[in-house]
């Protein structure tokens, strides 16, 4: 055989698998995420794949020139081959010389496609971490070497992008980082590497710096409370024993003028050490209250706990109006899920959320969007100012529905069974019907 032909063929299998590695090395960077190499980022191997990362947009250019560069030139010896090749044979096979840049093209094509771009490409997804780790000192030093030949494609790329009306500063983000991380959450449960409960409690995480204090605070009727203002020290224990509360919000005669928390520990150690205690010595011991705004969010009020070490806020509205309370176990709950102690009464939920048979719910009045979404899985709407699933219909309805009456938020059926002039008492939640996609 020609030694010319034999050093040609040589040279194609050689750009062919330079073409292949650069393949791997364009899905194996589209397919991981710097934050999965961030952790290691001590090591120097690691400080030049950030770097790689940073600038990424360099490196994709790199990449598609020299894997289309060495497409080119392996589709253009493979023409000159079979052209020596067919002038050889022209006697014996005439019309390979007639059809050699149609049966080049032909090879070519699918030689190219298997072997230096489907077959790199998915060995690379398989496992795209290692390879990429394995390559990244090559790319650095390739960045460096090409650097003018680089920026010459990224500014030719921006000028084309700007004929067509794409400016740089117009850059648009699908997803924010939170979303991002909710959606590999949510992937690793769904593939069994996340269990359900670890999930939930990455995804409340997430929530806190969301969700206000309205949506997860205890409303001013529901509170135990004690008016200090016409009642006996005897009658102040009785309450705390009747209340079961550790801390307990103290006022004067107006709800609204919270005087300070009564602490269950201080006013015992107050009675075993003063032989007459009064009003006043009850006034004494009282923590100063923490006020926050129904707006606040969930971390936000978290970080004021920990700063204060208090356990309970007083939530206004902005007018300083008391509308209920919130407490540090309220906020741990949206993380780890409901917290019951020993004198938790656990048929509560049970009474305020009635399944039925047929999968409808029967609910009382107070309960929850968020504790509803959390036991039922049924997702409803979330609505500003807007804490219970009586709240809700009430929103939408423009009104208090009368009893009867049924409204629709969404996918989801209320029938009013229970309602007065002032409020819904008990409603009924018809159960939500699975969609199921086109085609399955």
């Amino acid at each position: 055989m020609d030694p010319t032909l034999v050093y040609q063929l040589i040279l194609l299998v050689i750009l062919l698998a330079a073409s292949a590695f650069f393949s791997a090395s364009e899905t194996s960077f589209t397919s991981c995420s710097p934050s999965k190499f961030y952790k290691l980022r001590r090591t120097k191997r690691n400080q030049r794949l950030l770097y790689l990362f940073d600038h990424k947009e360099s490196l994709i250019s790199l990449i598609l020139f020299g894997n289309n560069a060495l497409n080119t030139f392996a589709s253009s010896l493979a023409t000159v081959i079979t052209m020596q090749i067919a002038m050889k044979h022209v006697l014996v096979y005439p019309a390979l010389q007639e059809y050699a840049l149609e049966i080049s093209a032909t090879l070519m094509t699918f030689i190219i496609l298997i072997f230096s771009e489907v077959t790199p490409k998915t060995l690379a997804i398989r496992n795209p971490e290692r390879i990429v780790i394995l390559i990244s000192d090559i790319y650095f030093i390739l960045l460096k070497i090409f650097k003018p030949l680089v920026w010459f494609v990224n500014v030719s790329t921006k000028i084309c992008l700007k004929i067509f009306g794409v400016h740089e500063s117009k850059q648009y983000e699908a997803m924010t980082a939170k979303d991002s991380l909710r959606s590999e959450i949510e992937f690793y449960h769904s593939k069994g590497s996340v269990i359900e409960r670890d999930k939930d409690m990455l995804g409340g995480v997430l929530d806190l710096s969301e969700l206000r204090l309205h949506s997860v605070l205890t409303h001013r009727k529901d509170i135990d409370m004690i008016d200090i203002s016409n009642i006996t020290f005897e009658e102040i224990e009785k309450k705390c024993i009747e209340f079961n509360h550790t801390r307990i919000p103290v006022y004067d005669t107006d709800p609204d003028k919270v005087l300070g928390i009564l602490h269950f520990r201080d006013f015992f150690t107050l009675k075993s050490c003063n032989e007459n205690p009064t009003i006043e010595d009850v006034k004494n011991i009282l923590l100063k209250p923490q006020y926050a705004s129904s707006e606040t969010t969930l971390l936000t009020q978290l970080t004021e706990f920990k700063r204060t070490k208090n356990h309970i806020a007083i939530v206004v509205d902005e007018y300083g109006t008391t509308i209920g309370i919130v407490t540090l176990e309220d906020i741990v709950e949206e993380i780890v899920g409901d917290i019951e102690d020993e004198h938790d009464d656990e048929s509560s939920f049970e009474d305020e959320i009635q399944v039925q048979p047929n999968g409808d719910f029967i609910i009382h009045e107070g309960v929850l969007i968020r504790d509803f979404v959390r036991k039922t899985g049924i997702e409803m709407p979330l609505v500003a100012g807007i804490s219970t699933v009586a709240g809700l219909v009430i929103h939408s309805a423009h009104k208090i529905p009368k009893k009867g009456e049924i409204h629709k938020i969404q996918d989801i059926t209320f029938e009013i069974l229970d309602a007065d002039a002032h409020k819904i008492k008990r409603m009924k939640i018809k159960q939500v019907p699975i969609l199921q996609e086109e085609g399955i």
